[in-house]
């Protein structure tokens, strides 16, 4: 071995051990912040705001050429205004699992460095900061935007449903149980996002990141329409169609409000699959594997980020 290769092999050797470790919180808060140095917060929750008020247009949008409307023929306007309310709600909750996931794609892309950030980075490493901390402290100040809209939903919804209660039977903590696996959701498509976007040399490919997670959260939404006639020639598909709605980001979302996803009129014209015998997955369970693969794939990813810049 050339003498002149042996301190940088012990450097590099020394910043994969450290990437193991735990990260820590101080060390975290210390990316996020210079990740967000010279943004106003003032802006930034006037935008989310902005944001979400848009999400609820589009809910209504939803609503009306997607949910069907039975009560709209009743004579009682009380029973016609919860009603519209109900599907406003469940709506809401659709397209903001629909939405959230696909900002974490894209943004999740712009945790990893960028070319011209080498130098930057590089002198992160070297302070004592790990890969992981740098990618998640990145991750964590890229997704912002889409955290502060979930915090906007998480507290617009609560208070709706204990002043008005638009969802039935659905108690305060269904509310907070839909939003911590929205929350599974969102982490989960930004890791795919960040893995994606690593190079095998300093910089990032937005292109490919976009192209995969958006295939793959298309895939995942749409699945039982895309394996429809795989359900149709098993004997017993409970099995293979449990499978599918587990890992449908959007059921995640409704099963706790008990929004009963697969019996709406739209997806009985497209797919065979609600004519099966079939229970929705725990929201729990759901919302721990998504965390799991989450933190695997950023494990991977700052696994190629080390490489990548002391390779």
């Amino acid at each position: 071995m050339s003498p002149s290769r042996l301190p940088h092999l012990c450097h590099s050797t020394l910043i994969r051990m450290r990437s193991v470790r735990p990260p820590r919180p101080q060390a975290l808060i210390a990316v996020v912040k210079r990740q967000w140095r010279g943004k106003a917060w003032w802006q930034e929750a006037g935008t989310a705001a902005l944001l979400f008020g848009l999400l609820l247009l589009i809910a209504l949008g939803l609503q009306k050429l997607w949910l069907e409307t039975p009560w709209q023929h009743t004579s009682s306007v009380g029973d016609r205004w919860s009603g519209w309310l109900q599907q406003w709600a469940s709506a809401a909750f659709v397209a903001i699992a629909l939405l959230l996931p696909l900002s974490g794609v894209t943004l999740g892309a712009y945790a990893q460095p960028a070319a011209v950030e080498t130098v930057d980075f590089k002198a992160s490493l070297l302070t004592g900061l790990t890969p992981f901390e740098l990618l998640l402290g990145r991750l964590f100040a890229q997704l912002r935007l889409p955290l502060l809209c979930w915090l906007c939903s998480l507290l617009f919804w609560s208070y709706l449903q204990r002043a008005f209660h638009p969802l039935p039977d659905v108690h305060m903590l269904a509310i907070l149980k839909a939003h911590v696996a929205l929350l599974s959701t969102l982490f989960l498509f930004a890791s795919i996002g960040c893995l994606a976007a690593g190079k095998a040399s300093p910089g990032r490919s937005i292109t490919r990141s976009l192209i995969v997670g958006y295939l793959l959260f298309f895939l995942l939404i749409t699945d039982l329409f895309v394996f429809n006639p795989v359900l149709n020639t098993l004997q017993n598909p409970t099995d293979f169609f449990v499978a599918l709605l587990f890992m449908n980001p959007v059921v995640a979302v409704t099963t706790p409000i008990k929004f009963d996803l697969l019996r709406t009129q739209w997806v009985y014209d497209h797919t065979s699959a609600p004519d099966y015998p079939f229970q929705y997955p725990s929201w729990l369970h759901q919302g721990l594997v998504f965390f799991g693969i989450t933190l695997l794939l950023l494990l991977i990813a700052q696994k190629r980020c080390a490489k990548a810049y002391f390779s």
